[in-house]
């Protein structure tokens, strides 16, 4: 009598989905000796800008469907020659703010006027998709993960001639074996981290100013998953 033949493989497959959104990470910052000048001018280019994006904010159609203004920070530094005299102290105030766009030539333009102002630097760009397309990428990635372990199963049993190979039990990477290494179904790339001035983009409706600026080159977002599975097979099956 044929002896059963079982083993384990892992299946892995990826998905690339288009980048459906765009979150901007910004920051406004003064620094300087005078408190209450540098108090006023980041609050003053924190409401401009606060201004702008409450024009672009729409949640269901953009461009702008999410924004926040957040980490305030107020404060001083002493500062001492080096003969040990003291200075006066340098004050500095500073905001962070993060802008998520469904219009990436909308975004594009609103990096370009935010450039421009003084206080106003622009930290990075996180690309995401929704959570529906992270939804449906995650199913396909999974199926395709099983249907890549069927496979490369059914490649040994043929290389060894034990037949049609049958799935026996599958399991997420770290839960099939004990002493199976943790790796977790993939997801978005980790989520997430403007002074004074009349540089800014003018509100929807508004023609705005000629500026130049850099455009950004959307990325493609990978959603990956990983199994485990025990597969069995029967010599002359």
């Amino acid at each position: 009598m044929n002896t059963p033949v079982d083993f384990t493989v892992r299946g892995r497959h990826e998905v690339a989905v288009p980048a459906e959104r765009a979150t901007i990470h910004l920051t406004i910052r003064h620094v300087g000796t005078d408190k209450k000048r540098i108090f006023d001018d980041t609050a003053a280019a924190t409401e401009q800008l606060s201004t702008e994006l409450r024009y672009l904010h729409h949640p269901d159609t953009g461009p702008v469907t999410d924004w926040a203004a957040s980490d305030l920070e107020v404060g001083a530094h002493q500062r001492w020659t080096k003969d040990g005299d003291r200075l006066d102290d340098e004050h500095y105030a500073n905001i962070r703010i993060a802008v998520e766009f469904s219009d990436f030539d909308e975004l594009n333009r609103f990096t370009g006027a935010i450039a421009q102002v003084d206080g106003g630097a622009i930290d990075r760009t996180r690309w995401s998709i929704t959570e529906a397309s992270l939804a449906a990428a995650e199913r396909e990635a999974r199926a395709g993960a099983a249907r890549d372990a069927r496979e490369r199963a059914q490649v040994y049993a043929d290389a060894l001639g034990l037949g049609t190979v049958r799935a026996v039990s599958i399991a997420e990477p770290g839960l099939l074996r004990a002493s199976s290494p943790r790796s977790p179904l993939g997801g978005q790339p980790d989520a997430s981290d403007c002074g004074s001035g009349d540089i800014l983009p003018a509100p929807l409706g508004a023609e705005p100013a000629p500026r130049r600026y850099i455009e950004q080159t959307p990325e493609d977002i990978a959603v990956a998953a990983s199994i485990e599975a025990h597969f069995a097979t029967n010599p002359g099956s």
